[in-house]
């Protein structure tokens, strides 16, 4: 409660996963056991979205901290990259596989 959860995919092995922007967090749930787990961003994050990569991994933007994020799911790792952007949004990977997002 109180995560504001955002913008749900489909992640590349069919469980769901969303943002909860408020809460700095990644959700997961299992597609099939129906069990949730939740990855902890660090709490400036607050993301706004996310999309599966073409790597497997799962990239979100860091909406207050202007960063691009990535999850390793299989280990739980999160990476950030700093972006010169004020407070990117809605990231898309091109067929070339450079991910774009859009930023005010």
């Amino acid at each position: 409660l109180g995560q504001r959860t955002r913008d749900p995919i489909e992640g590349p092995d069919g469980d769901i996963l969303w943002t909860g922007m408020w809460a700095s967090l990644i959700g997961r749930m299992d597609k099939d056991t129906g069990e949730m787990q939740e990855y902890i961003l660090p709490p400036a994050a607050r993301p706004h979205s996310i999309v599966p990569g073409p790597d497997g991994n799962i990239w979100y933007t860091g909406n207050s901290n202007g960063t691009i994020g990535k999850l390793e799911p299989d280990t739980g790792v999160i990476t950030e990259y700093k972006t010169q952007a004020r407070d990117p949004h809605t990231p898309i990977f091109h067929p070339n596989g450079k991910m774009y997002f859009t930023a005010e």
